[in-house]
Protein backbone atom coordinates (compact mmCIF):
# COMPACT_ATOMS: atom_id res chain seq x y z
CA UNK A 1 0.00 0.00 0.00
CA UNK A 2 1.32 3.55 -1.03
CA UNK A 3 2.47 5.52 2.26
CA UNK A 4 0.38 8.51 2.86
CA UNK A 5 2.18 10.52 5.28
CA UNK A 6 -1.02 12.45 7.52
CA UNK A 7 1.09 15.61 8.23
CA UNK A 8 0.59 17.61 4.75
CA UNK A 9 2.15 20.45 5.89
CA UNK A 10 5.15 18.06 7.42
CA UNK A 11 8.38 19.15 4.27
CA UNK A 12 9.79 15.65 3.21
CA UNK A 13 13.60 16.63 4.46
CA UNK A 14 12.19 17.76 8.06
CA UNK A 15 10.03 14.30 8.25
CA UNK A 16 13.09 12.16 7.16
CA UNK A 17 15.14 14.00 9.93
CA UNK A 18 12.73 13.42 12.96
CA UNK A 19 12.73 9.99 11.88
CA UNK A 20 16.98 9.73 11.97
CA UNK A 21 17.35 11.61 15.29
CA UNK A 22 14.71 9.25 16.80
CA UNK A 23 15.75 6.22 15.72
CA UNK A 24 19.44 7.83 16.45
CA UNK A 25 18.81 7.82 20.12
CA UNK A 26 17.31 4.79 20.90
CA UNK A 27 20.38 3.23 19.44
CA UNK A 28 22.21 5.60 21.90
CA UNK A 29 20.34 4.51 24.55
CA UNK A 30 20.40 0.98 23.84
CA UNK A 31 24.36 1.14 23.27
CA UNK A 32 24.42 2.46 26.53
CA UNK A 33 22.49 -0.60 28.49
CA UNK A 34 24.26 -3.19 26.50
CA UNK A 35 27.73 -2.10 27.36
CA UNK A 36 27.13 -1.84 31.10
CA UNK A 37 25.69 1.28 32.46
CA UNK A 38 23.34 0.66 35.22
CA UNK A 39 19.90 0.06 33.81
CA UNK A 40 16.80 2.58 33.70
CA UNK A 41 13.67 1.92 32.37
CA UNK A 42 13.51 5.32 30.68
CA UNK A 43 16.86 4.98 28.86
CA UNK A 44 15.09 2.30 26.71
CA UNK A 45 11.43 2.38 26.96
CA UNK A 46 10.30 6.16 26.65
CA UNK A 47 12.41 6.69 23.24
CA UNK A 48 11.45 3.44 22.12
CA UNK A 49 8.07 4.21 23.23
CA UNK A 50 8.68 7.37 20.66
CA UNK A 51 9.76 5.85 18.19
CA UNK A 52 7.18 3.04 18.07
CA UNK A 53 4.74 5.34 18.13
CA UNK A 54 5.64 7.72 15.96
CA UNK A 55 6.19 5.04 13.05
CA UNK A 56 3.28 2.99 14.02
CA UNK A 57 1.03 5.89 14.28
CA UNK A 58 1.64 7.34 10.63
CA UNK A 59 1.33 4.08 9.36
CA UNK A 60 -1.75 3.52 10.85
CA UNK A 61 -3.03 7.47 9.70
CA UNK A 62 -2.13 6.32 6.45
CA UNK A 63 -4.04 3.58 6.47
CA UNK A 64 -7.25 5.32 6.99
CA UNK A 65 -6.28 8.18 5.00
CA UNK A 66 -6.89 5.27 2.32
CA UNK A 67 -10.41 4.02 3.69
CA UNK A 68 -11.29 7.74 3.87
CA UNK A 69 -10.30 8.05 0.10
CA UNK A 70 -11.88 4.93 -1.02
CA UNK A 71 -15.30 5.41 0.67
CA UNK A 72 -15.47 9.18 -0.41
CA UNK A 73 -14.41 7.82 -3.84
CA UNK A 74 -17.92 5.51 -3.50
CA UNK A 75 -20.57 8.10 -1.67
CA UNK A 76 -19.75 10.53 -4.37
CA UNK A 77 -20.63 8.17 -7.38
CA UNK A 78 -23.58 6.39 -5.42
CA UNK A 79 -24.77 10.09 -4.68
CA UNK A 80 -24.68 11.29 -8.32
CA UNK A 81 -25.81 7.67 -9.32
CA UNK A 82 -28.75 8.47 -7.06
CA UNK A 83 -29.18 11.57 -8.35
CA UNK A 84 -29.60 10.51 -11.79
CA UNK A 85 -32.34 7.92 -10.68
CA UNK A 86 -34.30 10.58 -9.10
CA UNK A 87 -34.17 13.38 -11.72
CA UNK A 88 -35.34 10.73 -14.46
CA UNK A 89 -38.87 10.45 -12.44
CA UNK A 90 -39.24 13.68 -12.42
CA UNK A 91 -38.38 17.37 -13.49
CA UNK A 92 -34.57 18.00 -13.13
CA UNK A 93 -33.77 21.90 -12.75
CA UNK A 94 -30.20 23.34 -13.19
CA UNK A 95 -29.08 26.88 -13.41
CA UNK A 96 -25.45 26.96 -14.93
CA UNK A 97 -22.79 29.99 -15.23
CA UNK A 98 -20.73 29.43 -18.23
CA UNK A 99 -17.55 31.69 -18.79
CA UNK A 100 -14.65 31.28 -20.75
CA UNK A 101 -11.78 30.73 -18.98
CA UNK A 102 -8.45 32.79 -18.34
CA UNK A 103 -6.62 31.28 -20.22
CA UNK A 104 -8.46 31.17 -23.92
CA UNK A 105 -6.95 34.93 -25.06
CA UNK A 106 -3.48 33.42 -24.75
CA UNK A 107 -4.38 29.76 -26.36
CA UNK A 108 -6.25 32.07 -29.23
CA UNK A 109 -2.99 33.59 -30.06
CA UNK A 110 -0.55 30.84 -29.15
CA UNK A 111 -2.36 28.03 -30.36
CA UNK A 112 -4.78 29.10 -33.21
CA UNK A 113 -2.18 32.33 -34.10
CA UNK A 114 -4.32 35.15 -33.67
CA UNK A 115 -3.39 38.19 -31.99
CA UNK A 116 -6.61 39.54 -30.88
CA UNK A 117 -8.83 40.42 -28.34
CA UNK A 118 -13.06 39.84 -27.62
CA UNK A 119 -15.41 40.84 -24.46
CA UNK A 120 -15.33 38.21 -22.57
CA UNK A 121 -18.17 35.89 -23.43
CA UNK A 122 -20.27 34.51 -20.00
CA UNK A 123 -23.71 32.48 -20.70
CA UNK A 124 -26.53 32.05 -17.82
CA UNK A 125 -28.20 28.96 -18.90
CA UNK A 126 -31.21 27.44 -16.83
CA UNK A 127 -32.70 24.40 -17.78
CA UNK A 128 -35.39 21.84 -17.14
CA UNK A 129 -35.64 18.33 -18.69
CA UNK A 130 -38.28 15.94 -18.35
CA UNK A 131 -37.91 12.64 -20.37
CA UNK A 132 -37.45 13.88 -24.25
CA UNK A 133 -39.03 17.15 -22.88
CA UNK A 134 -36.80 19.87 -22.42
CA UNK A 135 -36.54 23.65 -22.07
CA UNK A 136 -33.64 25.86 -21.86
CA UNK A 137 -33.41 30.00 -21.23
CA UNK A 138 -30.17 30.99 -22.62
CA UNK A 139 -28.55 34.57 -21.59
CA UNK A 140 -25.12 35.35 -23.57
CA UNK A 141 -22.95 38.30 -23.83
CA UNK A 142 -21.39 36.26 -27.42
CA UNK A 143 -24.26 36.27 -29.18
CA UNK A 144 -26.23 37.74 -31.88
CA UNK A 145 -29.38 37.57 -29.43
CA UNK A 146 -28.99 38.23 -26.07
CA UNK A 147 -31.32 35.66 -24.42
CA UNK A 148 -33.47 33.26 -26.37
CA UNK A 149 -35.32 29.98 -25.69
CA UNK A 150 -35.28 26.61 -26.81
CA UNK A 151 -38.19 24.31 -25.99
CA UNK A 152 -38.51 20.17 -27.05
CA UNK A 153 -42.22 18.74 -26.93
CA UNK A 154 -42.93 15.14 -27.42
CA UNK A 155 -46.01 14.94 -29.34
CA UNK A 156 -47.66 11.83 -30.71
CA UNK A 157 -44.24 9.99 -31.46
CA UNK A 158 -42.00 12.52 -32.16
CA UNK A 159 -39.93 15.41 -30.77
CA UNK A 160 -40.94 19.23 -31.34
CA UNK A 161 -38.51 22.12 -31.18
CA UNK A 162 -39.48 25.13 -30.69
CA UNK A 163 -37.14 28.73 -30.56
CA UNK A 164 -37.53 32.14 -29.60
CA UNK A 165 -35.07 34.86 -29.56
CA UNK A 166 -34.76 37.78 -31.49
CA UNK A 167 -31.01 38.67 -32.98
CA UNK A 168 -30.44 42.42 -30.94
CA UNK A 169 -26.81 42.24 -30.85
CA UNK A 170 -23.97 42.80 -33.30
CA UNK A 171 -20.16 40.63 -32.51
CA UNK A 172 -17.37 41.86 -33.13
CA UNK A 173 -15.37 39.53 -35.75
CA UNK A 174 -12.65 38.36 -33.35
CA UNK A 175 -15.67 36.83 -31.58
CA UNK A 176 -15.62 33.41 -34.55
CA UNK A 177 -11.89 32.87 -33.21
CA UNK A 178 -12.88 32.47 -29.49
CA UNK A 179 -15.52 30.45 -29.87
CA UNK A 180 -13.22 28.55 -32.77
CA UNK A 181 -11.08 27.78 -29.62
CA UNK A 182 -14.41 26.26 -27.53
CA UNK A 183 -17.73 27.37 -28.10
CA UNK A 184 -19.68 27.67 -25.02
CA UNK A 185 -22.90 26.77 -26.33
CA UNK A 186 -21.34 23.17 -26.96
CA UNK A 187 -21.82 22.37 -23.77
CA UNK A 188 -25.90 22.76 -23.59
CA UNK A 189 -26.21 21.67 -27.65
CA UNK A 190 -28.54 18.92 -26.78
CA UNK A 191 -31.29 21.55 -25.49
CA UNK A 192 -31.03 23.19 -28.70
CA UNK A 193 -31.86 20.29 -30.47
CA UNK A 194 -34.55 17.63 -30.60
CA UNK A 195 -31.94 15.17 -28.87
CA UNK A 196 -32.54 13.79 -25.13
CA UNK A 197 -30.06 15.81 -22.65
CA UNK A 198 -28.06 14.14 -19.98
CA UNK A 199 -28.65 14.26 -16.56
CA UNK A 200 -25.43 16.66 -15.23
CA UNK A 201 -23.90 14.82 -12.79
CA UNK A 202 -20.36 13.65 -12.15
CA UNK A 203 -19.28 11.32 -14.76
CA UNK A 204 -18.76 7.53 -13.76
CA UNK A 205 -15.16 7.24 -14.75
CA UNK A 206 -13.84 10.79 -12.97
CA UNK A 207 -11.68 10.20 -10.24
CA UNK A 208 -10.36 11.39 -7.71
CA UNK A 209 -7.80 14.38 -8.05
CA UNK A 210 -7.30 16.06 -4.22
CA UNK A 211 -8.22 14.39 -1.41
CA UNK A 212 -9.83 17.37 0.48
CA UNK A 213 -8.73 18.78 4.34
CA UNK A 214 -11.74 19.20 6.57
CA UNK A 215 -12.85 22.75 5.06
CA UNK A 216 -12.63 22.00 1.42
CA UNK A 217 -14.46 20.22 -1.37
CA UNK A 218 -12.79 17.17 -3.19
CA UNK A 219 -11.56 17.64 -6.80
CA UNK A 220 -12.62 14.82 -9.03
CA UNK A 221 -10.31 15.05 -12.84
CA UNK A 222 -11.72 13.17 -16.34
CA UNK A 223 -9.32 13.10 -19.14
CA UNK A 224 -10.96 13.20 -22.62
CA UNK A 225 -8.78 13.22 -26.01
CA UNK A 226 -6.98 17.10 -25.47
CA UNK A 227 -9.02 17.79 -22.71
CA UNK A 228 -9.06 17.95 -19.07
CA UNK A 229 -12.09 18.39 -16.69
CA UNK A 230 -12.04 18.69 -13.11
CA UNK A 231 -15.19 18.86 -10.65
CA UNK A 232 -16.04 20.48 -7.73
CA UNK A 233 -17.98 18.54 -5.45
CA UNK A 234 -19.73 19.71 -2.58
CA UNK A 235 -18.42 17.89 0.52
CA UNK A 236 -21.61 17.84 1.97
CA UNK A 237 -24.72 17.24 -1.03
CA UNK A 238 -21.27 15.25 -3.11
CA UNK A 239 -22.80 16.58 -5.94
CA UNK A 240 -20.78 18.87 -8.66
CA UNK A 241 -20.90 22.76 -8.29
CA UNK A 242 -18.09 24.04 -10.52
CA UNK A 243 -16.03 22.27 -13.44
CA UNK A 244 -12.91 23.72 -15.24
CA UNK A 245 -12.36 22.48 -18.18
CA UNK A 246 -8.81 22.56 -19.46
CA UNK A 247 -7.30 22.35 -23.80
CA UNK A 248 -4.00 20.20 -23.50
CA UNK A 249 -1.74 21.31 -26.24
CA UNK A 250 1.69 19.27 -26.31
CA UNK A 251 3.23 20.46 -22.48
CA UNK A 252 0.82 23.60 -22.25
CA UNK A 253 -2.44 23.42 -20.41
CA UNK A 254 -5.00 25.40 -20.90
CA UNK A 255 -7.84 27.02 -18.98
CA UNK A 256 -11.10 26.93 -21.81
CA UNK A 257 -14.22 27.39 -19.54
CA UNK A 258 -15.30 27.20 -16.15
CA UNK A 259 -19.06 26.40 -14.96
CA UNK A 260 -20.46 26.93 -12.04
CA UNK A 261 -23.44 25.30 -10.90
CA UNK A 262 -26.07 28.09 -8.94
CA UNK A 263 -29.05 26.67 -8.72
CA UNK A 264 -30.24 22.58 -8.66
CA UNK A 265 -33.81 21.20 -7.81
CA UNK A 266 -35.73 18.22 -8.84
CA UNK A 267 -39.38 19.47 -9.51
CA UNK A 268 -42.62 17.13 -9.47
CA UNK A 269 -44.50 16.01 -12.64
CA UNK A 270 -47.33 18.10 -11.47
CA UNK A 271 -45.80 21.13 -12.98
CA UNK A 272 -45.23 19.83 -16.12
CA UNK A 273 -47.55 22.31 -18.11
CA UNK A 274 -46.66 25.25 -15.92
CA UNK A 275 -43.03 24.70 -16.76
CA UNK A 276 -42.87 23.82 -20.35
CA UNK A 277 -45.54 26.32 -21.47
CA UNK A 278 -46.11 26.76 -25.65
CA UNK A 279 -47.53 30.17 -24.92
CA UNK A 280 -45.07 31.46 -22.60
CA UNK A 281 -43.02 33.28 -25.75
CA UNK A 282 -43.98 33.41 -29.53
CA UNK A 283 -42.30 30.34 -30.21
CA UNK A 284 -41.20 29.22 -33.63
CA UNK A 285 -41.41 25.51 -34.77
CA UNK A 286 -37.52 25.05 -36.58
CA UNK A 287 -37.32 20.97 -36.12
CA UNK A 288 -39.16 18.00 -35.67
CA UNK A 289 -38.00 14.43 -35.58
CA UNK A 290 -39.64 11.20 -34.40
CA UNK A 291 -38.96 9.14 -31.16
Amino acid sequence: MKRTTIVKKLPLKTDAKIRTCLLCMFLRRLFRYLTGVTFRPQYVLVPFAVFLVFFGVREWNGYQVEVARAELIQNVHERNAQEVADASQAIYHLKQVIEEGSDKPEFVAQVLGVATSAPKRIDTVETWQHSNNALARVESTGLTRSFQTFLSLERDGHVHLFHYGPEDETLQPSRAHYDEAHDLGSLYAAFASTSKPDIFALPENAELKTFPDKNENPIFVLAQDNLEIEFEVDRDSLLVVSERIFVIDGDDRYEMTTIKITERSIEPAEEFDTIFDTEEFDYEQIAITAV
